[in-house]
């Protein structure tokens, strides 16, 4: 089935809406139908654009090609945490799906959950999804949503190299109203918005050696919806371990159903939960930075103390060295000091990197809460986005600051790459002139005797002729 065979699909008239549904609700049999099809579906439910449908198109190619890269083949495990709108049921409740059946009949049964977590885990960053692609297909077309966000969760599974040259960080974000699950539902308000984001953990355990790398980079990847009318909030979660569902998991009033006590109250406390939730997230992208920039910075140092304590020797020409003792000087100096200070310069060029896209996805975000506030707010709502935007100014100048040393830690390291390249050459040299002064004492000590020499130069008599 291509897109347009999805869009000649018959779809239900008025009057067949007004007699009443002879079937189970439309949205049953449109996922039952077409989640294997996402994210072709997506030109229906997202009207897209003929070039946003060709690639619609070739995401869904992509993601048929890269299932052994992207799924594991064993262990499939979806967590959902969800509260509902139902005053009676108020406990939030934890779900854990192994297969695609029970996943998709719960999301078509639980149409009343107001809050809703789903977390895709994995071994590790680089390791496959710990779900099949059914099931990552089956959310995302309930859901609806867009293909876009396909792109971030390409940057996980099982990948050759360091997940420091998987890509840069990315954000997205799309506001629409479209026809709800049901037929006979009116036109719902969606604003969404997704990232993918990379920071630094310590690594755990002991460091085998004192110039291993003590951080291990980690990558998330969060996409949210918000309904305008209800304040219906979605949010599905991909990382390479449990650390966010936990914590979500803890802290209750994440998962809270809010008390309606007006007519926007419901909508202001899930707007206000959704805000604390991306900070939660949007926090770690800053928390280690200044710690990481300090062990990396004394990593670094170990390569250019010595360099900077060596003599002047290794600012002039070869030619022009005399220096007592710089033998033993130079021969502290080796290719491989070279080869691990550009290892640590492409970290650190990689770091940096991901550190300014963060800083940007950071930024952009601060202008998510005020397109959500284009539908009556009340004074509440538009506290807690300034709050909101408060503190995301407050990560966005603590990246700024960790750029900034970064950038002078990465220029000190191509200082002392260049420099540790010139004592190279200059061992270089220096080995050479020993091996001459070698040569030479050896030919001093034993002098070429007359009958040792050549027959031709033998006869040559003392005046030369």
């Amino acid at each position: 089935m291509n897109i347009q065979d999805l869009l000649c699909e018959p779809t239900v008239s008025p009057a067949a809406v007004a007699l009443g549904p002879t079937n189970p609700p439309a949205v049953e049999t449109k996922t039952r139908r077409n989640f294997e099809e996402y994210p072709r579906a997506a030109a229906l439910d997202w009207e897209l654009m003929p070039h946003e449908a060709d690639e619609a198109e070739e995401h869904f190619q992509r993601l048929q090609m890269e299932q052994t890269r992207l799924f594991s083949n064993s262990h499939h495990m979806i967590d959902v945490l969800e509260s509902s709108s139902d005053a009676a049921v108020d406990e939030p409740r934890k779900y854990s799906f192994t297969n695609v059946d029970k996943l998709e009949e719960h999301l078509l049964s639980r149409d009343k959950a107001l809050i809703r977590h789903v977390f895709i885990e994995a071994d590790d960053s680089p390791s496959p999804l710990n779900c099949s692609v059914s099931m990552l297909k089956c959310v995302l077309a309930y859901e609806q949503v867009p293909p876009a966000f396909l792109k971030a969760v390409y940057a996980f599974g099982d990948r050759p190299g360091d997940l420091a040259d998987a890509g840069l960080a990315s954000f997205g974000r799309h506001s629409r109203t479209y026809r709800g699950h049901t037929e006979a539902s009116e036109n719902v308000h969606l604003s969404c918005e997704w990232y993918l984001v990379r920071s630094f953990e310590k690594r755990q355990g002991d460091v085998m050696h004192s110039r291993d790398w003590p951080w291990l980079p980690r990558q998330m990847a969060v996409y949210h919806s918000f309904n305008h009318e209800n304040g219906r909030s979605f949010f599905l979660t991909i990382r390479g371990n449990g650390l966010f569902r936990k914590q979500i998991q803890a802290r209750r009033s994440l998962l809270a159903s809010p008390p309606v006590k007006g007519p926007h109250a419901q909508r202001e406390a899930a707007l206000q939960t959704a805000l604390t939730t991306h900070l939660m997230y949007l926090s770690w992208c800053c928390r280690h930075w200044g710690q990481f920039i300090d062990d990396v910075r004394t990593m670094v140092w170990e390569f250019l103390i010595p360099t900077r304590t060596r003599p002047r020797a290794l600012d002039r020409e070869p030619e022009e060295v005399g220096t007592p003792g710089l033998g033993a000087i130079l021969t502290k100096i080796t290719f491989r000091d070279l080869q691990n200070m550009n290892g640590h310069a492409d970290y650190l060029r990689n770091a940096l990197l991901n550190l300014t896209e963060t800083g940007r996805i950071v930024r952009s975000m601060t202008c998510v809460p005020f397109s959500w506030a284009r539908t009556p707010a009340s004074t509440g709502s538009k506290a807690s986005i300034s709050r909101f935007s408060c503190e995301l100014q407050s990560f966005a100048a603590t990246i700024e600051v960790a750029e900034d040393q970064l950038r002078a830690l990465a220029a000190e390291l191509g200082q002392g790459i260049e420099l540790h390249k010139k004592g190279l050459d200059l061992r270089v040299w220096h080995e050479q002139q020993q091996l001459e002064n070698k040569g030479h004492s050896i030919l001093q000590k034993s002098p070429i005797k007359a009958e040792d020499a050549e027959p031709g130069l033998a006869s040559v008599d003392d005046s030369g002729s």
